[in-house]
This record gives C-alpha cells, structure tokens and sequence, in this order.
C-alpha cells in the first residue's frame, strides 16, 4: 500500500513511536495512524517530521480517537495512568485477536475474479500471508477461457501457507461467481473479497474475533483504504465513497436501527461493501445466497452486496462494521473509469431497491415513502452524500450517476430474464 501508515505505542501522557510502516521513503501527507494495530484515522503530516512533531500533530488530531480505543479496550482511564505514570498494555481486543488467530472458527476467504492475473496475483499474496491458524482459500474464475487465471493460483498455491483452490464458474456475473465459492465450501464462516483488494495482515483474524464477540451477528463489514492517491479520479473516488464514508468507529446495524438517517433500512451502502464482507454461512444460505440478478457482470452492474445487507437486516440478524476488518482498494485511475462506475452505482442502487419490492411487496410503501428524501441525498449539495465531494469533483460525474438510476428497475427485469436463461442453457 502506497499510501503511508504510523503504527503506534502509547506511553500516557507522551506517544512513543514504534517503527513506523511506511512504503513512501517519507511520512507526508494522509498518513494511517494505528494504535497497536488498530486503525484510528488520517493525519496530514509535513515531509520529513521529527518525532516530536509527529506526536503533538496526532495527539491534536486524534485524542479523541486515542482515549475511545483505550477505553474500548478494557484499559484503566487515563487520568489514572498518568498520574500513576504506567505505559500502557495491549488492550483487551488486541488479545482477543491474537487468540482469535490461533484457536478462533476455521474461515474460508473467497476471492472471485475475472481476467485480472496481475490483480489477482497481489490479492493471493496478501491472502495466503494473513496470520491465522486454518483458512481456507477459494479463487472463483468467473471467465475460464484460458488457463491464465488458473496458473496464477496454481503458482499462488505452491506459495501459500493456507490450502488455495480452483473453482471455474462459466456463468458471467459477480453473483454466480460468489454463490460458486459458498457452494464449494463447507466453513461456518465465510468471507469474500475483490481481485482488486489487499487484505491487511490481521484481516482473517479481526473477522473470526467480531463474529465470536458478536453471536448473534450474522454478516460482518470492514473499513476499505485507498491503495494509494496517483490521479485525481482516484482522490475522487475516495473523498465521495471512501474511508470517510464508513468511518473508524465500530457500528452495529439491525432491522431498524444504525442507519442514522431517514432511508434506513434501504441505504445498505453504509453499510459496508462486498469487497470486504463476510457472512455465517447458514444466515447466507437462509437469505438465499448472492441474487444472480444483480452485481458486476450483469445488466444491474452491482448491487448484490447491497441486497445480501438488507436481507441480513430484514431476516433478524445484525450487521457489524468494525474498522479493524481492514482491507486497501485499488481505485479508478481515469476519469473515464471513474464515470462508468458512478454510472454503475447510479443503476445498481435502483436495481437493488427494485429486488426488494419485488421479493417482499409489503415494502412497497416504505421505499415510496423515502423516495423524496432519497432524491434529496442524491440531488442537494448539502446532503451528508453529496457533502463528501471535493470542491473539484466533477459535475459530469454526479450527472453519470444521476442519470443511471431510472435505467435500475428494467435493468434488473433484464437479469432476471437473463440468469433464467444462464440457469437453462450454460453448465458451471
């Protein structure tokens, strides 16, 4: 990951800084400020800072963040350590992740991917290096024409720590590809990511600590980092949907309520996202898996994380966004990639709505209810949506947006007609 990272130690009331991880030869800029691991936030730091000013500029920035993860974890205030001048442990979810790591519920990750080998290449690697006791890995070939994909896992294999498979899906689309690795393993826990995505070291072990502090959770969403900031589209892609947008505060999501705002329990966007997602396999086999309907590959072009959120939410089972489920995506270079995915989101968002009252035509109604307020988000430049934007995102690109959506409901029609015929007529 280019952008840079400062792990952290505290001594209260002075930081002492642990050998930064850093892969810029400088700390600059937006810099990922950890605490023993945990990702509290961004600092902007000057080029080349002495110590000390890196301390007083984090402390400034982050005190708040600081003194929430000591309490978050179980560690005398902080009054009292100072006045007692004790450097502070580990806090009490470090261990848990530690234990989590070597003792914790089997996981099996599956990573779905589409002609992308150099992509993928650097998923796997991240992949087989997390610390974790027994993992399990899927690699979902969603367009088996030749043997590239499959040598690249084969090579990935022959590397990894963890058993790593094949599994070919000759039925394009995101879904199918998801549905494949759910059908080709047997773990209570499940998690999914993009050939896009470098999971943090300590991402499989995060995941098994939230969902066995969490029993009655049955989906589990993390905190997504730019890769690094070399174009304008990516910066923009990232101030509008970023890590901003999710935040580094741990959120719990139920049926109606942690949405904090009018659209919940529709807006599932803030809920997390399906490059770093991870489900009990029985509560994802009860909400019938990934509709194959919707997601990349498909006239929707996405929305099927979003239809799995809700369909946790609306089957009584909670939703947890922790941070420290961490992973780092590789955004749009160009502007022209950047416009086809808001395009992509505009319709893959009515899409989804689409899905839902279609499948339970209760919910008509409320989804009518909240359709003033949806197109507010969409439309003000005050909305919390809209608010997110740098003074220089471009207008073309709200618009490419915008003018997606009322192409959502046909377009799901579409796949639906579709993965009937996919169904029919093309083998796995």
């Amino acid at each position: 990951m280019d952008v840079p990272e400062l792990s952290l130690r505290t001594e209260i009331p002075q930081l002492e800084i642990a050998s930064p991880s850093l892969n810029a030869p400088e700390v600059a800029g937006e810099t990922l400020v950890r605490i023993w691991g945990r990702p509290l936030g961004f600092v902007d730091l000057p080029s080349q800072p002495e110590p000390e000013q890196i301390a007083r500029l984090v402390w400034a920035d982050l005190s708040a963040e600081i003194n929430r993860a000591l309490r978050d974890g179980k560690i005398a205030p902080i009054s009292v350590l100072t006045a007692a001048g004790i450097t502070c442990a580990p806090p009490r979810w470090r261990l848990e992740r530690d234990t989590a790591a070597t003792s914790g519920t089997p996981l099996a990750v599956i990573v779905c991917t589409r002609n992308r080998p150099s992509l993928l290449a650097r998923a796997l690697f991240s992949v087989a290096a997390l610390t974790f006791h027994d993992l399990e890995i899927i690699v979902v070939d969603n367009d088996p024409g030749d043997r590239t994909t499959r040598e690249v896992v084969n090579d990935s294999a022959s590397r990894s720590p963890h058993p790593m498979r094949y599994v070919a899906e000759r039925r394009p689309g995101l879904s199918w590809a998801r549905n494949a690795g759910l059908a080709a393993t047997d773990r209570e826990l499940i998690a999914f990511t993009d050939d896009d995505v470098v999971v943090d070291p300590g991402w499989a072990s995060e995941i098994v600590r939230v969902f066995e502090g969490a029993p009655w959770a049955g989906c589990v969403t993390g905190q997504i980092l730019p890769f690094e900031f070399r174009s304008d589209a990516s910066r923009w892609r990232e101030a509008y949907a970023g890590a901003t947008k999710y935040g580094f505060e741990r959120r719990v999501f139920d049926r109606t309520t942690g949405g904090g705002s009018k659209l919940y329990p529709f807006n599932t966007g803030e809920c997390g996202s399906g490059m770093n997602m991870a489900f009990r396999r029985d509560v994802l086999r009860e909400i019938g898996g990934f509709d194959v309907a919707l997601g990349a590959g498909t006239p929707s072009r996405g929305g099927e994380d979003l239809a799995a959120f809700f369909g946790v939410l609306q089957a009584g089972h909670s939703l947890v966004y922790d941070p420290s489920v961490l992973v780092s995506h590789a955004h749009r270079h160009t502007y022209e990639d950047l416009e086809l995915q808001m395009s992509g989101w505009g319709s893959a968002l009515t899409a989804y709505l689409t899905q839902v009252v279609i499948r339970q035509p209760r919910l008509v109604l409320p989804v009518l209810r909240r359709t003033g307020h949806g197109v507010a988000t969409a439309v003000l430049p005050s909305s919390r949506k809209n608010g997110r934007k740098p003074k220089d995102y471009p207008r073309s690109l709200t618009w490419a947006e915008l003018k997606a959506m009322p192409s959502g409901p046909w377009r799901y029609l579409s796949g639906r007609l579709r993965a009937r015929r996919l169904l029919r007529d093309v083998p796995r």
